[in-house]
């Protein structure tokens, strides 16, 4: 499931990595950081001119979570959706 631009916040949610768009200004740590290579860079820029990372295989995502501790702006949150 994919979610951008929800209403009242500017997040985008794939599986169970949320990505707050208002927050994250563009350093792709995320991208480094992740293990599983989860994360991409949009091609288009946001309306403040930042290519956005964004889940590309949220599949391969073991909920690690070193992407959401590598974050400077605490932009991602990684959820547990399975309860495990």
């Amino acid at each position: 499931e994919i979610s951008c631009s929800l209403v009242g916040s500017e997040m985008c949610i794939r599986d169970r990595i949320i990505i707050d768009e208002n927050l994250c200004k563009g350093c792709h740590l995320c991208l480094y950081m992740c293990p599983q290579n989860v994360y991409a860079i949009s091609s288009e820029p946001n309306k403040k001119s930042v290519q956005l990372p964004y889940v590309n295989f949220g599949d391969r995502c073991d909920k690690c979570g070193k992407c959401e501790i590598a974050c400077p702006d605490q932009a991602i949150t990684v959820n547990d959706l399975e309860g495990k």
